[in-house]
This record gives structure tokens, C-alpha cells and sequence, in this order.
């Protein structure tokens, strides 16, 4: 399974713990957003997670779980598939070329 956590971390050399850690405090921001809904008796959560919406339907046996994507990631994993562009790899390609393009002109 890929992990996301460990791929952001070293994209942003950010370590996995404090990633870790931020994800944790993402729970808690959860259960308050659910706390609150319970409390003002709504059935469905909405909640904007950064890379789409996610959507929990309270019941009191059980909880269902539904995520939409937002255009930007909706448009990521469409230019994968359709166009097969890696914008990880993108992104690396340009940001080398800007790297070695600037150092050139410090030399010139």
C-alpha cells in the first residue's frame, strides 16, 4: 500500500512524526466538527479536508463515509491517466531546470 505520509515527507523533508502529529490534530478537528453537528442534530457532516470533501452520514449504528474530490485533485489524477503525465515528476523536471538554468547565469 503506498503511504502518503512518507511520500509527503520526503517530497518536503518534513519527518513523518511531525507529519504524524498533524494528522493526529486533524482527528481531534474532526470528532469537534462531529460533536457539534450531533448537537445541533444534523445527519450529514460536511467537512473540507484540503484535497476534496468529506462527507459523514451520522447514524447511531454506524457511520458512512463518502469523499468527493476537489478540481484540483480531480484534475491531477485525470492528466495521469488520460494525458500520463507524472506532476511529480513535472514539478521535479522544472524545478531542476530553473536550479541549473539560475546557476548558469551566476556563472555567466
Amino acid at each position: 500500500m503506498n503511504n502518503l505520509i512518507e511520500d509527503i515527507s520526503k517530497l518536503t523533508t518534513i519527518p513523518d512524526k511531525v507529519l504524524n502529529k498533524l494528522v493526529s490534530k486533524s482527528f481531534y478537528c474532526i470528532s469537534d466538527i462531529i460533536e457539534d453537528a450531533i448537537l445541533e442534530n444534523k445527519k450529514v457532516v460536511e467537512i473540507e479536508i484540503g484535497i476534496g470533501t468529506l462527507y459523514l452520514e451520522l447514524n447511531s449504528d454506524n457511520v458512512r463515509y463518502k469523499f468527493i474530490p476537489n478540481k484540483e485533485l480531480e484534475s491531477a489524477v485525470k492528466n495521469t491517466i488520460v494525458n500520463k503525465r507524472n506532476l511529480l515528476q513535472d514539478t521535479l523536471e522544472m524545478i531542476l531546470v530553473n536550479r541549473v538554468t539560475d546557476t548558469y547565469k551566476e556563472l555567466v
